[in-house]
């Protein structure tokens, strides 16, 4: 039996019922263990005491990759350790020329080290009335409120036009 671990949540209550269902199609059994945040992150996670783990994580629309890769004053939050891609990533985060390549290659390279399931992407409907201006789609999932410092109220005459 594998256990399952993660924060309490509606969010990951739920994903870790569905990963539990897909892996018993497989014939595997797996304890779900549904922790308080703070024990999961002080304690869970940093002493790896499970054999799986879901946690939520919200980032903006270039998601930082090096905080899950590389090793900022301990072990990464994943546990690998690749020197090559902890290169890559160290170059992108430096930002300037070939810092946007640099995080291309350690995707790909990313990609090949490790199997990567997108579970789900919830999708968002957003209204707003006439006279709001600077709302855009959002390319991640962390809602509807990520570019919110660009809104403005349009003028009359704006919207006259």
């Amino acid at each position: 039996e594998l256990s399952l671990a993660y924060p309490r949540g509606e969010i990951l209550d739920l994903l870790a019922k569905y990963v539990r269902a897909e892996l018993g199609r497989s014939g595997v059994d797996v304890e779900l263990v549904p922790l308080d945040a703070e024990i999961f992150h002080d304690s869970w996670l940093p002493k790896r005491r499970f054999d799986l783990a879901l946690w939520e994580v919200r980032s903006g629309p270039s998601p930082w990759l090096a905080r899950w890769f590389l090793p900022g004053g301990g072990e990464a939050a994943t546990g690998l350790r690749d020197p090559a891609l902890e290169a890559l990533l160290a170059r992108a985060d430096g930002g300037g020329p070939g810092g946007g390549e640099a995080l291309r290659q350690a995707q790909d390279r990313l990609g090949r080290l490790v199997p990567v399931l997108p579970l789900f992407q919830p999708q968002v409907t957003v209204a707003w009335r006439p006279g709001v201006a600077g709302l855009r789609a959002n390319p991640t999932v962390d809602g509807v409120l990520w570019n919110a410092w660009d809104w403005s109220m349009a003028l009359e005459a704006d919207l006259a036009a």
